[in-house]
């Protein structure tokens, strides 16, 4: 069960998308939510100072001033979101964190200080407190981190967060290809799913391999009906293999569907797969040895991330000596 949940905030409604969800899992599983800022100040003299053989006069004071100010307002929204999670229900702190170097390194330590076990977020963001950082972050947290993070893309920009819509994850979709790096998205996932009472869905995706230049129906025909003799029957090998991860888990009292899918496009099929069991979040590994996740980070994953309209958890792997063939 979660203890530590970690949300960091650019100052942007955008970001702020994310906090619904934070609260909620954070409420149901009686974590503390630390909310985090980190905070950059915003020297405009510094553009002129290559033109300018000295500091204008007074300039110092008043970027003390400055400072001061820019601080405070950041902690007064800190304080704000500290409110929405604890008038509803969670715990919750902030801290105001120095950006002397990377935001992403900044917020990586500080995750590692508190033990967080889920970092939340929204894909992007931009607003008055801090440069556009926030895009940034989650690529570089999702690459570098070992802990799961919780992408949420926000519906647009001008659409206000409701804080009061209760986030219901009852579902959740696995990926997987038969790697033990794509099965380490099954613990993150089940700890999720259990802080949310959710139901799972393991999911392998076949793609239907085409040569390079061509179009002939009757090949494609073929090569479907090939995909299809070779797996994912209910007697193929990766229908059995999606069984047996979920006896696994079945035994463990969870509920747990398998389907296997015969796609070329690999993100269309988890996309279609997410809305046919209604799947409230995708879950899956950043990184594997083969077939799915061998191109996850570099496509699949960041296709979900961009065109899923539920969440997508995402974890990098721990590197394995030896992988399932």
């Amino acid at each position: 069960m979660y203890r530590t949940i970690l949300l960091p905030l650019d100052g942007s409604v955008f970001s702020e998308h994310a906090l619904p969800a934070a609260i909620e899992v954070a409420r149901r599983s009686g974590a503390v939510l630390h909310l985090v800022h980190v905070y950059q100040p915003d020297e405009p003299w510094r553009d002129q100072e290559e033109l300018t053989p000295y500091r204008f006069e007074g300039q110092p004071a008043h970027d003390d001033v400055y400072e001061s100010m820019d601080r405070r307002l950041a902690r007064r929204y800190l304080a704000w979101a500290a409110r929405q999670a604890e008038e509803r229900g969670a715990r919750a702190e902030t801290a105001l964190l120095n950006g002397q170097d990377e935001a992403a390194a900044r917020i990586q330590r500080y995750a590692d200080e508190v033990g967080a076990d889920l970092v939340v977020m929204a894909t992007h963001g931009r607003g008055a407190l801090s440069r556009a950082w926030l895009g940034s972050v989650a690529d570089t947290l999702v690459r570098e981190v070992r802990r799961p993070v919780l992408l949420v893309r926000p519906p647009g920009e001008d659409v206000r967060p409701d804080f009061d819509a209760r986030v219901r994850f009852h579902h959740l979709l696995i990926p997987l290809d038969g790697s033990d790096e794509a099965e380490q998205a099954v613990p993150p996932a089940m700890e999720l799913g259990e802080a949310m009472d959710a139901r799972f869905t393991l999911l392998t995706v076949i793609p239907v391999p085409i040569p390079l230049g061509v179009m002939n129906p009757e090949l494609m025909v073929d090569e479907r009906e090939r995909a299809v003799t070779s797996g994912p029957e209910p007697n193929g090998p990766a229908h059995a293999y999606l069984e047996s991860v979920a006896e696994r888990l079945r035994r463990e009292g969870r509920q747990v569907d398998v389907d296997v899918v015969v796609e070329g496009d690999v993100t269309a099929a988890i996309l279609g797969e997410a809305e046919r069991v209604g799947a409230d979040v995708i879950a899956i590994a950043t990184h594997g040895r083969s077939g799915l996740s061998r191109l996850v980070m570099g496509s699949v994953a960041g296709e979900l991330v961009r065109k899923a309209d539920v969440p997508v958890l995402v974890y990098r792997p721990e590197p394995r000596a030896e992988s399932r063939a």
